[in-house]
């Protein structure tokens, strides 16, 4: 007789979205609610940045403005002292603490997926605060990147946090007043 093949592995379906950004979002409050340097301070104000592309720092706004809804919502369920606040051109100078980040589109590591990036920082300090990450489906979000343009305004220069150690986890990307 002849053996029979062994069944195909069954996929494991998407996380769906609001779920897998609420998790991330929920690990990114547990960690800041841990960090030593807010353990005796009251409220403190955190601006959160637009999240844009990793390959070319341009702001992706439907997905970005979904993720911080979502990130908004999880605040005001897990950080009894933060108060989170979209970025305004007038915040632009006096940001202290921003929640700023990444979207790498097409992740080589999760081949379908999108992996989203957020940090908490310390402008002043460059002290990265906490960190958290999530996959969303690639099916759910198409996305084509602009072409890249080392001469465009909007690309932001390379941070390496090693180098200059007061530089944030990740670049802000801070807006003109017309672009908000």
């Amino acid at each position: 007789p002849v053996p029979k093949a062994p069944p195909a592995p069954v996929s494991k379906p998407a996380t769906p979205f609001e779920i897998a950004m609420r998790t991330m979002a929920n690990d990114l409050f547990k960690r800041v609610r841990n960090h030593k340097e807010l353990e005796n301070s009251g409220k403190i104000v955190v601006i959160l940045e637009p999240l844009v592309a990793a390959e070319t720092g341009e702001v992706v706004k439907p997905l970005s403005q979904r993720i911080e809804q979502v990130i908004l919502e999880a605040s005001q369920k897990q950080a009894d002292k933060l108060v989170i606040q979209r970025l305004t051109p007038q915040q632009s100078q006096s940001l202290q603490y921003t929640i700023a980040g990444k979207i790498e589109f097409n992740h080589p590591d999760k081949i379908g997926y999108h992996r989203v990036l957020v940090a908490m920082s310390n402008r002043k300090t460059g002290t990265t605060l906490a960190k958290s990450n999530g996959f969303i489906s690639a099916q759910e979000f198409k996305y084509q990147p602009a072409p890249k343009s080392q001469d465009s305004p909007k690309q932001p220069a390379p941070v390496n946090t090693q180098d200059s150690p007061n530089q944030p986890e990740f670049p802000s990307t801070i807006l003109s007043p017309g672009e908000v």
